[in-house]
């Protein structure tokens, strides 16, 4: 499961200048990269799972606030 977390993040990651991070939000209906990377994978149990993820970490997400769809 580490594999999939991994490849999709590494397919988001690109280095930005916070000038064109700035510009990007101002212009792009889309979340920035880090947001959709970081957002999605904090819903997902397999995440905790997979890194061992704790209240203490900076990713965790209290169970209550994740969105479930399915």
């Amino acid at each position: 499961m580490k594999d999939l977390f991994e490849t999709y993040a590494k397919s988001w990651m690109q280095k930005q200048r916070p000038e064109s991070i700035k510009a990007e939000v101002q212009s792009d209906v889309h979340a920035p990269q880090p947001t959709r990377v970081n957002i999605p994978a904090q819903n997902q149990e397999e995440f905790y799972e997979a890194y061992n993820v704790t209240p203490e970490d900076g990713m965790w997400l209290d169970p209550e606030n994740r969105i479930t769809i399915w």
